[in-house]
């Protein structure tokens, strides 16, 4: 018999009458909607005052983030990654040139991007470096030397939206306008809430979740609201952070048993979204977890258009499975996680 506590899908947003706003957001960065709202208008300001016309990105990636180049009128390009998800410099370097800016995504949050940093600025000095910390929200405090990082929120913690830039080449504009698309998430999350009293299908707040997902799309010129503002203000950040790598090394730990390694190694101070794993017979697990409330995310679907160029992200999107580790689930949770997987490898 199948366990009933579900594992995975979207945070429940944890609203509040009082905020005592213990947290306070930091002086340099400029708040959006969502990574993608982030990440459009960082584009915006190199094409217009940066002279950039293309962007580098690597061949794994989710397509929402080549589209933000697309709605800016930019060309763009691929380069190659090895199997820990790392450039290849040689292969980076011989596309490069001064009309191109590079995008590289912190995997996981798993990867320690001050080497990879420092080995762009030894191809070109002034390279125009974005870094996409939407996977690693915690890394936004690190210190490194990306022109522009961003990082997004709804993903990792108990808010409906949000997103934020720093920016060493000039400050963006502020959005004043508030998006749209958060009331559904909120409305979803309040429907979710009362799921055990049985008052209704969960195919009404699956279906306002869904309609939240896609008016994203739309909303990338807009800021977050005011609440999750809130919510992110009231948090304590490492009491999660301090969860999440808990989860996380008791989860490495028990795939070490089954001579299963991560794609990427679990860094000593990083604080992953999840553990990225590679199996040749992945849907197959993920279906066996699905039988048992476990709902683990792959990253990502390839476009056909892209299947030749995003080599590395074809082969992922057959074999990755990301492992939940986040701050909702227990020791205990992470071990059902390894015996399901182990019975159906």
């Amino acid at each position: 018999m199948a366990e009933t506590k579900i594992i995975g899908g979207e945070f429940e947003i944890e609203v509040k009458q009082h905020y005592e706003n213990i947290h306070h957001l930091p002086t340099n960065v400029v708040t959006f909607s969502s990574g993608r709202s982030a990440l459009y208008n960082i584009l915006t300001f190199v094409k217009a005052h940066l002279g950039i016309t293309t962007i580098l990105f690597p061949d794994y990636l989710c397509e929402s983030v080549y589209q933000m180049a697309y709605k800016n009128q930019l060309k763009i390009e691929f380069y190659a990654l090895d199997e820990q998800l790392s450039p290849d410099f040689n292969a980076l370097e011989s596309c490069y040139d001064t009309s191109k800016a590079v995008i590289l995504i912190n995997y996981f949050g798993l990867i320690d991007y001050n080497v990879i940093i420092n080995h762009l600025r030894a191809i070109n000095r002034d390279m125009i470096i974005i870094l996409d910390n939407v996977q690693a929200p915690y890394a936004m405090t690190d210190d490194n030397d990306a022109d522009f990082v961003f990082s997004s929120f709804r993903k990792a913690f108990p808010v409906s939206d949000g997103a934020w830039v720093i920016s060493k080449k000039g400050m963006l504009c502020q959005p004043n306008k508030i998006n749209d698309f958060a009331q559904y998430k909120i409305a979803a999350s309040y429907l979710k809430s009362l799921r055990a009293h049985r008052l209704f299908c969960d195919e009404i707040y699956l279906d306002l979740f869904h309609k939240g997902e896609v008016k994203i799309d739309d909303d990338y010129q807009t800021d977050m609201t005011t609440l999750s503002k809130e919510i992110l203000s009231d948090m304590d950040w490492q009491v999660y952070a301090k969860l999440r790598r808990h989860n996380a090394e008791v989860i490495v730990d028990g795939l070490k048993k089954l001579g299963i390694v991560p794609i990427i190694p679990l860094q000593k101070t990083a604080v992953p979204l999840f553990v990225p794993i590679r199996i040749d017979n992945r849907d197959r697990v993920r279906k066996a977890m699905f039988a048992n409330n476990i709902f683990l995310p792959v990253h990502w679907p390839v476009e056909d258009r892209f299947k030749l160029e995003l080599k590395r992200g074809i082969d992922l999107s057959v074999h990755e499975l990301s492992i939940i580790i986040d701050q909702r689930y227990t020791e205990s949770d992470m071990k059902r996680i390894l015996n399901v997987l182990e019975d159906s490898i």
